[in-house]
């Protein structure tokens, strides 16, 4: 056993030879970069290599959360993150590349200095989030929505009393400002039964291009959004307290929204249909797909205020009620419209369907197919098999 005279100059050796040890694997390091700076890949330009990453995160991402898209992330979360660790280079290119850290999905972030790191290395790039509505994501979303100035695409699905928090903060940071990055607005009510309204402050955006609502209605009327091309509604009149948006008030909007192209209005009118002198026609030029699903079959008043191109793709569904008088001839109306196209021209398929399988629930639906697209699809409740029938006939 060495003496206590013996210990320093053993230590002193070992201390000296862990140096040498350091100094060659230094030396193997640097020998590795310039092993990897010779490999084809590494002559790829850089934005080629991030672009790859990118799209290497996004499968990562869809992957995971499609297989366990109920489950809280582990530390495997962020396994995209594994190209940092291949070497220098390609570390470099991660870090150093905005549109790898622009995309705040909050199903992956765990905690907030996570988060903010995120943020940091997002370097002002345009970002993406997404809140599917959990209590961890919940409490990240303040902070994320202090950026709203910076967001592009805003996804989220949240309770009652959580969407009110998110609309007071989007107002508070909205300010004398507008939303002139948001392209893409989907906000979902996940509070079943209830429907709430949507501030006119979080539809500043001018150029927003897709807007897509559940469980929520629109103001009336809203901010001009002159670039919106879709726009979907839905869920608002499905709980028996909530009588669904008037047909007016619908209306009212789409006169702020010209040029539009598909239009979903699913479950969301209720059975007011608003005073007929406040029913204001509206022009939509650029409308190329209608869909209108409801409970309540008048509704079908809709598309007779509405001027939209005749080879435009419709499909009615009404839930419930069986026409009246005034329906048929709304329903007349549409296949008129239909019937002018040229799509009209080139059907090579249509069909007059009746369901009576459950008493109940009859169904009478008429199709129309062009080459393989469906351009007409109406389907309605019915007490008599023949209801449509002289309409299909007559009509097209």
């Amino acid at each position: 056993m060495p003496s206590a005279f013996e210990l320093p100059t053993m230590y002193d050796a070992i201390g000296m030879i862990d140096k040498d040890i350091a100094a060659e694997e230094e030396a193997i390091r640097d020998l590795q970069t310039l092993r990897n700076a010779s490999s084809p890949i590494s002559k790829l330009p850089t934005r080629l290599i991030a672009r790859i990453f990118f799209l290497a995160k996004l499968v990562s991402i869809e992957e995971r959360f499609a297989t366990h898209r109920y489950c809280v992330p582990d530390s495997k979360a962020r396994n995209w993150l594994n190209i940092a660790g291949v070497c220098r280079t390609w570390r470099k290119i991660v870090l150093d590349a905005p549109s790898l850290w622009n995309n705040l999905d909050l199903r992956e972030v765990r905690h907030l200095d996570w988060a903010k790191l995120i943020l940091a290395r997002s370097k002002g790039a345009s970002l993406q989030v997404k809140c599917t509505g959990s209590q961890r994501e919940h409490a990240l979303l303040p902070m994320v929505l202090e950026h709203i100035s910076g967001v592009q695409v805003l996804d989220i699905t949240t309770d009652m009393s959580h969407f009110t928090e998110v609309q007071d903060i989007i107002k508070a940071r909205t300010t004398n400002i507008s939303l002139t990055n948001l392209r893409y607005l989907n906000l979902n009510n996940s509070t079943y039964g209830s429907t709430t309204m949507l501030m006119k402050e979080v539809l500043d955006a001018p150029f927003l291009q897709k807007l897509e609502l559940s469980g929520i209605c629109l103001p009336s009327p809203i901010p001009p959004l002159p670039q919106l091309r879709r726009l979907r509604i839905s869920r608002i009149a499905s709980g028996s307290k909530n009588e669904g948006m008037p047909m007016t008030a619908l209306l009212s909007c789409l006169l702020n929204t010209p040029s539009i192209e598909e239009l979903v209005v699913d479950d969301a009118l209720g059975k007011l249909l608003g005073k007929k002198k406040d029913r204001t026609t509206v022009q939509l030029p650029k409308l190329s797909w209608i869909s209108l699903t409801t409970s309540h079959v008048a509704n079908s008043t809709l598309l007779q205020y509405i001027q939209y191109p005749s080879s435009a793709r419709i499909n009615f569904h009404s839930t419930t009620e069986p026409p009246r008088g005034s329906d048929i001839r709304n329903l007349i109306a549409i296949f008129s419209h239909f019937a002018t196209s040229d799509a009209a021209m080139r059907i090579n398929a249509l069909s007059l369907d009746y369901d009576s399988t459950i008493k109940k629930h009859q169904k009478v639906a008429l199709t129309a197919t062009a080459r393989g697209v469906r351009y007409l699809n109406i389907s309605c409740a019915a007490l008599e098999r023949d209801v449509l029938v002289d309409l299909g006939a007559s009509s097209l």
